[in-house]
């Protein structure tokens, strides 16, 4: 088996069984960390693999080759946090779509789009806590975000789903519409503030990093 890094031929320490898909990813993976990079992508003669779904034994070991593909932790955190900004700024335009729209439509019409609201929420409030993680590549001195902070972020925003809830559920529209537009909008929006103060904070240690590497 011949084994590429990024397109370059790399070599990992032999004696593993290679025909174990997750013991190989594993130590490829450890391989490259001290170097702040994970992996991103692997693929078997061309074909990618599904990390979630491993090949099967046989067909693993009967690879002529097999190329992983690998960036660097910040620019991870970057994508993540680009991600997180565009689901912040579109929840908040639906959000307040959805506060004007339900003062016109039936309550059963406005069940769709708020449970789309919802779901599109977990992704977001799920992202909080890598938060400190952000910061400690980003390297500040004196780290914005403390669990006791976050955790405070977290219960604002559930506290607020669970007002809209209950102002729904009791068929007070006009008081689910100024939930929506008084309170989850402007979260949402302070949201993607932070998302990108953070952005713009690894970035620039990212692009210092680089710099000071050549």
């Amino acid at each position: 088996m011949k084994l590429f890094l990024d397109g370059k031929k790399a070599s990992f320490p032999k004696g593993r069984d290679w025909a174990n898909f997750e013991e190989f990813c594993d130590l490829c993976a450890a391989s490259i960390l001290p170097e702040k990079r994970v992996l991103q992508a692997v693929r078997m003669d061309g074909k990618e693999v599904d990390c979630n779904a491993p090949p099967l034994k046989s067909d693993f070991s009967d690879a002529g080759r097999v190329d992983l593909d690998s960036c660097s932790i910040e620019d991870l955190a970057l994508s993540a946090l680009q991600q997180q900004q565009e689901i912040a700024s579109a929840l908040a335009e639906e959000a307040l779509e959805l506060s004007s729209d339900c003062l016109i439509k039936l309550p059963r019409e406005v069940l769709e789009p708020w449970r789309s609201i919802l779901e599109s929420l977990k992704p977001l409030v799920g992202f909080i806590p890598r938060f400190i993680w952000v910061e400690a590549q980003a390297g500040l001195p004196q780290p914005e975000f403390s669990e006791e902070i976050l955790t405070a972020r977290i219960k604002e925003i559930q506290d607020i789903v669970d007002a809209a809830r209950r102002s729904l559920e009791a068929l007070d529209i006009v008081l689910f519409s100024d939930t929506l537009e008084l309170r989850m909008v402007p979260w949402l929006n302070a949201h993607k503030k932070i998302l990108e103060r953070l952005y713009q904070l690894l970035q620039t240690c990212d692009q210092s990093s680089t710099a000071a590497k050549r």
